[in-house]
């Protein structure tokens, strides 16, 4: 019994009205209690995904959703799945209650917690819910960042980063390209990538990073295809450290209009993330 009062005091998102056996929308998949890693995982893939936002792989926000058989501990949970650690926030962004069970959790949490743009977004998502807005249009994220690990970003700079969502999941990198985001593939990554979903719209006119190509003619001709690219031979057997950027401007029956370039340098999140951002911006010629 013990174990099912922890499940709703601690780590339980939501407490049942009638109490932790009531039956909900959700409760047919919920585990029994949240010990293990595998018991929060269980909990978090349980949530619906229009009410749940990962920052990585291991980290997690999870939104209170509108259900009358619910009452909810707080409106947003952040999580760290692996230490099976949470924080409960109200949606001023004030901490209502916190359970961290490792210092790699309450670091991964305390990331997103002082991240100025991040919470505001989720903020502003919880917001929405609360006011039973639709879901919102914006991402929270600047990148999504499709990568096998180790990739050509070091998890050290990637962690530093979390307005650029990492995942090895292409149906993930997916559902972060509903709203308009840049898309990083790593050169590892590529054999996992529906070369035809990215030239579908929207994401079609979304800013595209190849990763660990500098060589822009190998990387958008050579390895990622059908972006009507000519021009001369390159030799793409060997390639030097760097990226490549990528995003279609405007295109008709018989022109189209694009920015790409090649960068040879030892990638970094900010140096992507300088020409994504402002690319997203419009201010990059």
């Amino acid at each position: 019994m013990k174990s099912k009062i922890d499940f709703c005091i601690v780590i339980l998102v939501l407490l049942a009205q009638a109490g932790c056996g009531s039956r909900s929308s959700i409760a047919g998949c919920l585990p029994d209690s949240v010990v293990t890693a595998e018991d929060m995982r269980a909990r978090v893939d349980c949530h619906p995904n229009d009410y749940k936002l990962e920052i990585d792989e291991d980290t997690v926000v999870l939104f209170a959703f509108p259900d009358s058989l619910i009452d909810w501990v707080g409106p947003i949970f952040i999580i760290h799945v692996p230490s099976v650690s949470e924080a409960v926030l109200n949606t001023d962004g004030s901490i209502f209650l916190m359970d961290y069970k490792s210092s790699e959790g309450q670091i991964a949490i305390e990331r997103v917690l002082n991240n100025p743009e991040l919470m505001s977004s989720i903020l502003e998502r919880a917001k929405e819910i609360e006011e039973g807005s639709n879901p919102s249009t914006s991402s929270p994220f600047q990148a999504v960042y499709l990568v096998q690990h180790p990739g050509q970003l070091s998890l050290d700079d990637l962690q530093s980063h979390p307005e650029v969502a990492v995942t090895s999941s292409l149906d993930d990198f997916k559902q972060h390209a509903q709203t308009k985001v840049a898309l990083w593939i790593d050169k590892d990554a590529v054999s996992q990538v529906d070369n035809q979903w990215l030239h579908d719209k929207p994401q079609e006119y979304y800013p595209l990073v190849l990763v660990g190509y500098s060589n822009q003619l190998c990387a958008f001709r050579e390895t990622l295809t059908g972006f009507g690219i000519e021009g001369p031979y390159a030799d793409c057997s060997v390639q030097a450290p760097g990226f490549s950027v990528w995003m279609l401007r405007e295109e008709t029956g018989s022109s189209l209009s694009a920015f790409m370039n090649g960068y040879n340098q030892k990638p970094t999140v900010q140096d992507i993330l300088d020409i994504t951002n402002a690319l997203l911006e419009g201010k990059t010629k």
